[in-house]
């Protein structure tokens, strides 16, 4: 691991981090493979070949980071969010919520009080609602409460962050206080695929 960073900051000298880490990490991995070639077929060693993998692992998950930060570093949250999105009212009943999933490909719904933000309905809820509650029990009965919005305003970064730590694959955005967009995490993955492939085309990545 010592090596691989030593590698990654020699070629930061000459090209970007990123780049220079995801060369360092493929080199890493390269490595990786080769020790557990030896550690099955030479050595028939199997704690080389754990060590092999966690390397394999490890490299992996640190280009990954830094892409990440590389990817998403200077953009606000209203760079990914969704503008075309559904919600539901805690009126309305679960079948309501079905009907709207099963016809697009949002799984996540902001749930509204009154018109005003009040938490979120997921597929994970809104499919155990109905096993507990029923397709005609109203939506408000398995709103999750806990699931605060982000500002647009935010870097990307930061609300990715508060995402994963409460283990929400889609968050509601406001601004302003008025709910304005949806950012999941499938549409943060899109948009780090289409900020890596600029970048790469740009010679930065």
């Amino acid at each position: 691991m010592d090596g691989g960073r030593v590698l990654r900051a020699s070629l930061a000298f000459a090209m970007p981090f990123a780049r220079a880490t995801r060369i360092a990490a493929q080199v890493g991995q390269g490595f990786a493979m080769l020790f557990a070639v030896v550690g099955v077929f030479v050595l028939r060693s199997p704690v080389l070949v754990f060590v092999a993998l966690f390397v394999f692992m490890a490299a992996g998950e640190e280009r990954a980071l830094v892409q990440t930060r590389a990817s998403l570093s200077g953009l606000p949250v209203s760079a990914a969010m969704v503008t075309a999105f559904m919600s539901v009212e805690t009126r309305h009943e679960l079948q309501h919520a079905v009907d709207l999933m099963l016809a697009g490909d949002q799984q996540d719904f902001p749930v509204l009080e009154g018109g005003r933000y009040l938490g979120m309905l997921a597929r994970a809820g809104l499919i155990q609602g109905l096993r507990e509650e029923g397709p005609t029990a109203p939506v408000g009965r398995v709103v999750r409460l806990d699931v605060e919005p982000v500002e647009a305003s935010w870097p990307l970064e930061r609300a990715l962050q508060f995402m994963r730590a409460g283990r929400h694959s889609a968050v509601p955005v406001v601004m302003r206080g008025q709910l304005v967009g949806l950012l999941t995490l499938e549409n943060v993955s899109e948009l780090m695929m289409v900020q890596e492939a600029r970048q790469r085309h740009a010679g930065v990545a």
